[in-house]
């Protein structure tokens, strides 16, 4: 079948913008920035595929998006090390300022965030989300805004926790997301979402909520 030249003509210019186009923008401390990933919280926009709904004629609408950073540790820092106790502290480059600082002792994990000016907020994992046996994920994600000026505010931090509660079978892992609020005097964790259908999309949601939740206690 013999095609149109208007057809011929848009075809062209479709594979010509879809050749031109390039990939997740990528910070200066090897951050990636709205980027996709495995071990993320949610991936772009709407994960049905659905198109984003259109934004409100003379309501103005905010950009968020997420900057991924590394958890694991070929790609931190050991600070601290104690093979005969079998427990390590490492210091991962985070994003906006922010550092996290991993701590394993007992095959468990935690983390503190460190804000600018040094200071620290133990997310205390183990004590909120499970006891057992623990590990974080391999990236942590960082929620943002855009402000007018141009400016990247973080307001939450959604961190995967995989954790051995099973006695019977070691093996088996339960994967939690936990979402943490990160304000001008407080990080802490706010929601931790359990296993299930759109979790990962959940956790966004609950993310945008944080800043004016409480923080979680202690089980």
């Amino acid at each position: 079948m013999k095609l149109p030249a208007a057809s011929l003509t848009s075809l062209v210019v479709v594979f010509f913008l879809h050749g031109c186009s390039g990939g997740p923008e990528t910070a200066e401390n090897g951050a990636v920035i709205g980027g996709r990933s495995a071990d993320s919280a949610v991936m772009q926009t709407q994960s049905n595929g659905a198109p984003s709904p259109t934004p409100t004629k003379g309501v103005e609408t905010e950009e968020v998006d997420s900057v991924y950073t590394e958890l694991e540790a070929s790609r931190c820092e050991t600070t601290e090390l104690n093979e005969d106790e079998g427990w390590s502290v490492q210091r991962c480059k985070g994003a906006f300022g922010y550092e996290l600082e991993v701590t394993e002792g007992d095959l468990r994990q935690t983390i503190t965030v460190i804000a600018p000016k040094d200071r620290r907020f133990e997310l205390n994992l183990t004590q909120i989300v499970s006891s057992g046996f623990s590990s974080v994920g391999k990236k942590a994600e960082w929620r943002f805004r855009t402000n007018k000026s141009g400016g990247r505010d973080p307001f939450a931090l959604i961190i995967r926790y995989d954790v051995s509660e099973d006695p019977v079978n070691t093996e088996k892992v339960t994967s939690y997301l936990t979402a943490s609020k990160i304000t001008k005097d407080s990080i802490c964790v706010t929601d931790v979402i359990k296993p299930m259908r759109n979790a990962n999309e959940r956790a966004r949601e609950l993310a945008l909520e944080a800043a004016d939740k409480p923080c979680l206690k202690a089980r």
